[in-house]
């Protein structure tokens, strides 16, 4: 579990970056388990080397990396402070078996999966489902 841990803090901490951004539109939406974390306030998504960072401001603080591809990948989320007592989640590619599925159409993407999420007790983490729809601005 410390492993795990530490995986997901070191990932969390190389997936701060600067992106331009704008207010949210009507329709974004982030749900964690059967709990709405909206409003969402912003969006945000930049582009390099390939992979997309969508940044998400709502009541939990949300990134995604999604790769630019006909068919995207989604390669991480991290929803929340994972450690906290709050709720939180984070899937990362790379040690999952099942990733997410994702649409991407036009600014507009939905992303619906399972993570390793905790809501409240960060040493019991159980597989919790989450959902996102969001548009990234012009």
């Amino acid at each position: 579990m410390n492993k795990l841990l530490l995986t997901v803090c070191a990932t969390g901490t190389m997936l701060v970056a600067g992106c331009s951004g704008g207010g949210a539109s009507e329709t974004d939406a982030l749900k964690l388990g059967d709990t709405d974390l909206g409003p969402v306030s912003s969006v945000s998504c930049s582009t390099d080397d390939g992979l997309t960072t969508i940044t998400i401001d709502a009541a939990e603080k949300t990134v995604v990396k999604v790769t630019e591809e006909e068919e995207p990948t989604v390669r991480s989320v991290h929803i929340g402070e994972v450690g906290s007592s709050d709720r939180a989640l984070v899937f990362i590619d790379a040690v999952s078996a099942t990733g997410p599925e994702v649409t991407h159409q036009d600014r507009r993407y939905t992303i619906k999966g399972t993570g390793l999420g905790t809501s409240g007790d960060a040493n019991q983490p159980v597989d919790t489902t989450f959902e996102i729809d969001v548009t990234c601005p012009k």
